[in-house]
């Protein structure tokens, strides 16, 4: 099933509230989920005119929208196109019930799989990374180069299309430009630096548009060197960018670690598991990109011995960085989870068990071993 369906009765006559749908003030005002606010660039509301606008979440993230209205019967029916992704067409019938209105409300999504994701809302899910295909081939590690590709108009439709999520995207800005990073970090995407080759300088200029992390740091950039200090080099010069670190002593030295630690605030640093399909089961090895993974020492790696993951959960993650990295449990856990949520954008809440925050957290023993995990309030096991 792709489309949803609800009704709603409003004690005003079915004229009243088709006219709080025509009038492109009063829509602005209520048109969406609670807290959020609306800016209308365009707004013809006649059969095939254009509804081109922007919602704003309460965290200030903005999410353009364009549709076009496919059919307006004065008092009884309002059917509206969404023209960008996702796609989906909405149908608003009136109906006299009484001395009031019934309002039917109709929505069909195109994409079947959109329509799953929106019906069962799988929870503790906040959105989508996306690690490539903006990569550099010089720094691809076990991705095929051969699927690489530019970001284009339809590419960027695509990356800015999630409404209710988060969107991550990890790209080398080498193979963009500034104006595109831009455009994306404007639309809500966060961006991050990876598998990339790109220069000290074309990250300084790219902080300048929007990007604010990195991923794995260390693995697949280029590294810190005398006289080209490279995107570790401005990932550890500046103290406001999110720098995602592998903790299992084989991407990364733990002393190389131990230095980065020294050139930034803590809280800047994200654990990462860099986990791939078979991390928790008793599966040593699948099929990626049909090349044959493996588990060798505690990582994945393909057939010519190319790092493809880590095999850590963020339990051992933790347990890592206070073995290796010498934090203690409040500095790893910070870095297990409050940190992740600012870069995330998601800091007022998660992150911290205080009121008003999500209740989203384990509980574990003194071992670090997870004996309940809660999500949005409910246990889920």
């Amino acid at each position: 099933m792709n489309t949803f369906s609800t009704r709603r009765f409003f004690s005003a006559p079915p004229a009243a509230v088709f006219a709080a749908i025509q009038d492109g003030e009063r829509l602005a005002r209520w048109w969406g989920p609670a807290g959020f606010a609306n800016r209308f660039a365009v707004f013809e509301f006649r059969p095939q005119g254009r509804w081109i606008f922007t919602m704003v979440g309460p965290d200030g993230r903005e999410y353009p929208n364009e549709s076009v209205f496919a059919s307006v019967v004065p008092d009884r029916l309002v059917v509206i196109r969404h023209v960008c992704a996702p796609h989906f067409q909405l149908t608003i019938a009136l109906e006299a019930e009484g001395s009031g209105t019934l309002l039917r409300w109709y929505q069909a999504f195109d994409d079947p799989a959109v329509a799953a994701a929106v019906r069962e809302g799988v929870p503790g899910v906040l959105g989508i990374h996306l690690e490539g295909p903006f990569l550099s081939p010089t720094r691809k590690g076990v991705h095929n180069a051969e699927k690489f590709r530019q970001i284009d108009s339809k590419a960027l439709e695509l990356l800015t299309s999630l409404k209710n999520a988060k969107t991550l995207v990890t790209l080398a800005p080498e193979m963009t430009t500034p104006d595109m990073i831009g455009k994306l970090t404007k639309a809500g995407v966060i961006v991050a630096a990876g598998h990339t080759n790109a220069t000290y300088d074309d990250i300084i200029t790219a902080y300048q548009y929007g990007l604010t992390g990195f991923t794995h740091l260390f693995n697949a950039m280029s590294p810190l060197a005398a006289r080209e200090p490279g995107v570790v080099g401005a990932a550890l010069s500046n103290p406001d960018s999110y720098c995602g670190i592998i903790v299992d002593a084989r991407h990364v030295h733990p002393q190389t670690l131990k230095l980065a630690l020294r050139c930034k605030p803590h809280d800047r640093f994200m654990l990462v598991t860099d986990g791939l399909a078979n991390v928790g089961t008793n599966n040593d090895s699948f099929k990626l990109l049909n090349a044959t993974i493996r588990i060798k020492n505690g990582v994945y790696v393909d057939e010519n011995g190319t790092l493809a993951g880590s095999a850590l959960d963020m339990r051992q993650a933790v347990r890592n960085a206070m073995a290796h990295l010498g934090v203690d449990l409040y500095q790893a856990l910070i870095m297990a989870s409050a940190a992740p949520a600012r870069f995330l954008g998601l800091g007022h809440e998660y992150g911290a068990i205080v009121k008003g925050f999500r209740a989203s957290f384990v509980i574990a023993d003194d071992d670090l071993n997870v004996r309940e995990t809660w999500i949005d309030g409910v246990a889920a096991i």
